[in-house]
């Protein structure tokens, strides 16, 4: 065959069918004459695949699992021999599965084979099988005495299985039949067994062949079958922000349940469909169950999170033609990239700057600094989930540093009041770069929480956002550069207003033969706050009656006293320079119950029929003793015409519509002390009505002018409209 400059002779060959052709022609474009097959293997097995290819001029291929070019190496094998080529992979683990591609390309054109290979865990291969399923079909011959035939031995029946491809089911295609022929007792009939059992993961085909003897044709279907997985489910890596989906085929008869589980969670089923995040991460459940059995497959996701940054980067300085070290550390560093910047200008790899990452740290070198280095740099790290920052200023000068110096210092004292804010100051002057560090106590101050930290212009700050007690102490900055370091300090004293630990007693109670008493109340504050007693807003002063007691924290106040005008309410005031607060407490002194001799009852009271009786009684005390009126003999009690008020004080009683057959007669009051049932006091009035009609205004003034003729020559009216009697008196004309 002759092969001219522009004029090529071709023969397909194999599966093309192709004759020979001669074409005027540039050239053929690439073909796969043997294009890749779908792979299942086990871990730690060889992949392999074969393939031919063709093209003229002879095609170039290269070989690519996920989009990620495949090189030979220890364990990667790339070969080829003319138009076959083949690829293999030694020690197969999960990381190589997924999609494979053969590319062949040459000037005319291009071909890809495309295959999946799956990968499966060994523990598969070694998962028993499920139970054998049987159909049994007699075949009979029949024999004559005289016929020198014999009946065909078990070596010699093979079957044929007929499938339909269009009607049976995927389970189907993929079993394995075991023929167990024998004899029945009279030699006449052969039984033949049939044993189906899955056979996943085998690849090729069994074809059955029958001999030019008898042909049988067996239909058999599988009843029960508990679930198994046909294609496991691989361990999946995928960014954070996108969508992944566990696909995975499993045959079973009755068509089993999946459910599916993360950890000992079920998951709902739904068609929500939501990003990755990082809590996604974990360990994933199928389980596939039916009547027969129960079948599960576990798979790992990992969200892959963008890198971060695990150090904060001071600022850097150097000497013009010093070398320049800059460099930024990392969370990750699988399938990270990393860039630099300066002012926003990209940085590449030269002489004059050195690019390294490794071991998660990213590094830039500068062997020899000029002052064009100067600038702000900015680290970017990034994979397939996304990119973090990180900024660097970097600072170059001539001559030596100038160590930093305070231009503005720190107060020698501050003071504040529980709650406000704080904001401390100072402004620096000195060779940048600059350090700044705050102390409390001599502790570190960092940022975050309570308190915020700047250092812009020149100007240190530190803010508390909220002060409270625990914030007392020496506050410094620190300023430091190459040349040296400086600090100042500030006292911060915070002023608690005052507040009340306990109360004291709402009473105080000094009983009969007791002569003093003591009001007691916890307040604290800072500064101390000062401590004052008031009487009904009267203050008091440290005498023999009142005598007065702190200690900071406790204060008391002691009353010498057996009369009663020292009764009622005692208020402790404590004030300092963040504020004041007060509490009070009552004092109350018991006495056995008396009547008050200021105001004696009458020996006799007179009201007109149909009118009201007022009898008013004050006494004296403590506790409230038990009061009771009585009508002769018989108690009173609250009714429609019969009201009676007790206070601490008094006692009275208003008798409405009065008549002479139901309210004249003597009535009395008792106090009986509730302490002391055996003690009480009686009083006795007695009311007369004149007439059982209502009196008129003259008829009732001459008859109490009448009764009170003999004490005053004066016209006397005796009126009952307050609880004490009012009395007015006329001049007579």
């Amino acid at each position: 065959m002759n092969v001219g400059e522009n004029q090529i002779l071709s023969q397909a060959r194999g599966s093309l069918g192709l004759s020979t052709l001669q074409e005027k022609v540039q050239g053929i474009p690439p073909a796969f004459l043997k294009p890749l097959m779908k792979k299942n293997v086990f871990e730690n097995d060889t992949l392999t695949f074969y393939a031919e290819v063709f093209g003229l001029p002879s095609p170039e291929v290269n070989w690519f699992r996920n989009k990620t070019q495949l090189v030979a190496d220890d364990r990667v094998t790339i070969e080829r021999d003319g138009d076959s080529i083949s690829l293999t992979i030694q020690n197969v683990t999960r990381a190589d599965q997924g999609e494979y591609i053969c590319e062949a390309v040459n000037y005319v054109g291009e071909a890809r084979s495309v295959a999946v290979v799956i990968v499966v865990s060994q523990e598969v291969r070694f998962t028993p099988v499920p139970p054998a399923v049987s159909h049994q079909h007699v075949m009979k011959f029949d024999v004559e005495e005289d016929d020198s035939s014999r009946s065909p031995s078990p070596q010699e029946i093979l079957l044929e299985v007929e499938l339909d491809e269009n009607e049976v089911k995927e389970f189907e295609k993929q079993v394995k039949i075991i023929t167990i022929p024998e004899y029945t007792a009279d030699n006449k009939s052969m039984i033949i067994s049939l044993n189906v059992l899955p056979s996943i993961y085998e690849e090729g085909a069994v074809d059955f062949v029958t001999q030019e003897h008898d042909d049988l044709k067996i239909a058999f279907e599988v009843t029960e079958m508990p679930p198994r997985f046909i294609n496991p489910i691989c361990d999946m890596e995928s960014p954070e922000g996108t969508t992944v989906m566990f696909e995975c085929s499993l045959m079973g008869i009755p068509s089993p349940i999946v459910s599916w589980f993360k950890g000992d969670r079920k998951i709902p089923q739904n068609n929500k469909k939501y990003l990755l995040e990082l809590t996604d991460q974990g360990v994933y459940l199928c389980k596939a169950s039916n009547s027969v059995g129960v079948a599960t497959f576990a798979v790992e996701l990992k969200v892959i999170d963008k890198p971060r940054f695990v150090t904060v980067i001071e600022p850097v300085s150097a000497a013009v033609n010093d070398p320049l070290r800059l460099e930024c550390h990392v969370n990750e560093d699988t399938g990270v990239a990393v860039t630099w910047t300066r002012d926003g200008k990209k940085v590449h790899q030269s002489m004059e700057s050195k690019l390294s990452f490794e071991d998660k740290v990213a590094v830039l070198e500068i062997p020899k600094s000029k002052l064009k280095d100067s600038g702000k740099y900015v680290c970017t790290a990034a994979n397939e989930a996304g990119s973090s920052s990180c900024e660097l200023i970097t600072y170059l000068c001539f001559g030596f540093p100038e160590p930093p110096e305070f231009l503005l210092k720190l107060p020698a004292n501050k003071f504040l009041k529980q709650g406000e804010s704080l904001r401390l100051e100072c402004k620096v002057s000195g060779t940048v770069p600059l350090k700044i560090t705050w102390y409390k106590n001599d502790a570190k101050v960092t940022d975050g929480g309570n308190y915020r930290t700047s250092f812009v212009d020149s100007v240190a700050v530190l803010e508390l956002v909220s002060t409270s007690f625990e914030d007392d102490g020496v506050y410094t900055c620190e300023a430091q550069n190459d040349a040296g370091s400086v600090s100042c300090s500030t006292t911060l004293t915070i002023k608690v207003a005052p507040e009340i630990v306990w109360s004291p007693d709402q009473v105080l109670t000094l009983r009969a033969g007791d002569n003093s008493g003591t009001l007691t109340c916890g307040i604290i504050g800072r500064p101390l706050p000062e401590i004052k007693w008031y009487r009904f807003g009267r203050e008091l002063i440290q005498s023999r009656k009142y005598k007065m007691s702190s200690d900071g924290r406790n204060h008391s106040l002691s009353i010498l006293t057996d009369e009663q005008e020292d009764e009622g309410l005692y208020t402790c005031r404590a004030i300092n320079e963040a504020g004041e607060i007060e509490s009070s407490g009552k004092l109350r002194l018991q006495a056995a119950p008396q009547f008050h001799p200021g105001f004696p009852l009458k020996e006799k009271y007179f009201a007109g029929a149909g009118t009201s009786l007022r009898l008013h009684v004050v006494y004296i005390g403590r506790p409230i003793p038990q009061i009771m009126w009585f009508y002769g003999k018989k108690p009173l009690n609250p009714s429609e015409n019969v009201i009676i008020e007790n206070t601490e004080s008094y006692t009275h009683l208003v008798v409405r519509n009065v008549q002479r057959k139901t309210n004249a007669g003597r009535y009395k009051v008792q106090l009986r002390e509730l302490t002391r049932l055996s003690f009480c006091r009686d009083h006795q009035s007695s009311l007369c009505l004149s007439t059982t009609a209502p009196l008129s205004l003259a008829k009732m003034c001459a008859l109490v002018l009448l009764l009170l003729m003999v004490k005053k020559s004066s016209q006397v009216i005796m009126t009952a409209s307050t609880p004490s009697p009012v009395i007015r008196v006329y001049t007579s004309s």
